[in-house]
């Protein structure tokens, strides 16, 4: 299981970096803390990963 784990500190910035560079070839799991929340407090994402809430 390859992971990846970041903290975001809340950046639309730093989400999109993230998403546009992290390769599901390599990871198979995004563990992210502290996204970015929309105004119904749900977050984005791209077509490559799956949004999972806890």
């Amino acid at each position: 299981l390859r992971v990846w784990q970041q903290n975001l500190n809340k950046a639309r910035s730093a989400q999109q970096d993230m998403l546009r560079d992290l390769d599901p070839d390599k990871f198979d799991l995004a563990v992210i803390q502290e996204p970015v929340i929309n105004l119904i407090n749900l977050t984005t994402t791209n077509s490559w990963w799956n949004i999972i809430y806890p």
